[in-house]
């Protein structure tokens, strides 16, 4: 099983770009961590697939907050979009 998360990047990164865990850059996290069976090309394959069709859609900020371990990784949190989150569910 491999453990996956899935992010909006806000800047651009050339292919291959790597950070530490630690040290995540500008993102909107899209999906918190799950695990799945099978392999990263599969799952790459299923997303473009499901998520085609999906349109972009703006974010409005609403509050801001400190996370990590020590509470020192400043994040802006959104607006949750709960309808919007309905009407996009995808099942892999």
């Amino acid at each position: 099983m491999q453990k996956y998360t899935l992010v909006h990047l806000i800047d651009d990164f050339p292919d291959g770009y790597e950070y530490a865990k630690s040290n995540w850059p500008l993102h909107i996290t899209l999906a918190d961590v799950f695990a799945i069976q099978g392999r990263p090309d599969e799952l790459l394959g299923d997303l473009r697939a499901n998520l085609a069709s999906i349109q972009p859609s703006k974010t409005e900020v609403v509050d801001e907050a400190w996370f990590g371990k020590h509470h020192d990784t400043h994040v802006r949190l959104p607006k949750k979009l709960t309808q919007r989150r309905r009407r996009h569910h995808v099942r892999f």
